[in-house]
């Protein structure tokens, strides 16, 4: 049986973890919209009107070129790692994964395997990071171009804890 001071500090990674996902999410938001390639300017028809692209979508970009796009903004961003994003979470780096996926990895620099709940974790974490993709009009670029979205998460000594895959079927329900 979990002693109640360890339960209340899994609880409490727990809560710090599902914050800290939301602070990173507006700040990565951030990143990609500065690096999202902007829609053309839209010239004006006199006769169809509908045929005009809105200033705020977000062309479809070929494999190549998001490739590139998603390179030059995890090179970016780790240009300030590792930092940390609170007083347990520390962001290490970002990949850019095979099959149009983007992949932040965080060390919990207080954590060991056996002081997370790996499953609470996930299970309150998840539902905020594809709320985030599917509302965020700045993450559009990533709902348009069909990004898997990733976080890994590891202890202090680095072994691995939990990887959460947000798929666009995930956030585009």
């Amino acid at each position: 049986m979990e002693s109640s001071s360890n339960a209340g500090n899994k609880k409490i990674l727990t809560i710090v973890a599902i914050a800290f996902g939301v602070l990173m999410m507006m700040l990565m938001t951030k990143l990609f919209a500065d690096l999202s390639p902007q829609p053309p300017t839209p010239v004006k028809k006199e006769t169809k009107p509908a045929n005009i692209r809105r200033s705020t979508e977000s062309p479809n970009v070929n494999s190549t070129d998001l490739q590139t796009l998603l390179n030059d903004a995890a090179s970016e961003l780790n240009k300030s790692c590792p930092m940390m994003v609170d007083k347990i979470t520390r962001l290490d780096n970002a990949m850019v994964m095979p099959n149009n996926e983007f992949q932040y990895n965080y060390t919990l620099i207080n954590a060991e395997e056996g002081d997370i709940d790996i499953n609470a974790l996930e299970t309150n974490l998840r539902p905020v990071l594809e709320n985030m993709i599917h509302t965020n009009p700045d993450l559009k670029f990533f709902r348009d171009n069909n990004t898997t979205m990733s976080y890994v998460y590891n202890d202090k000594n680095g072994i691995f804890l939990l990887k959460i895959d947000i798929h666009p079927d995930e956030y585009s329900r």
